[in-house]
């Protein structure tokens, strides 16, 4: 499994820890589908965790300079569909309102 689990407080320890630990740390925010694979054996080699759900400002939606959205990786589905600033539309397809606050949709774009 792993042997540190680092509480990061800041982008700049992350990238610091990561810089340090290449392949061997994994950003996590929950976790979920990384706790899976590291069951079945399909992500080995792990020896850092780095939990980013303490960082300040990773769970806001703003517009930026060029009308372009950015989601922070920690905004959850129920904060878009609260948000005046993504269109309405964006929520057709969504999990369920029980894990609408536990799901975070910026970490889920980018995977995929």
């Amino acid at each position: 499994m792993w042997n540190t689990y680092v509480n990061a407080v800041s982008t700049d320890r992350v990238l610091e820890i990561l810089s340090e630990e290449r392949d061997k740390a994994r950003i996590i925010a929950g976790a979920t589908d990384l706790w899976l694979e590291m069951e079945r054996g399909v992500c080995t080699g792990i020896e850092t965790l780095i939990d980013i759900t303490r960082i300040q400002g990773l769970d806001k939606i703003h517009v930026d300079e060029k009308n372009i959205v950015h989601l922070g990786c920690l905004t959850t589905h129920n904060q878009c569909a609260a948000s005046k600033i993504i269109h309405k539309g964006i929520y057709r397809n969504r999990s369920s309102n029980r894990n609408c606050n536990r799901c975070r949709r910026g970490g889920n774009i980018s995977d995929h």
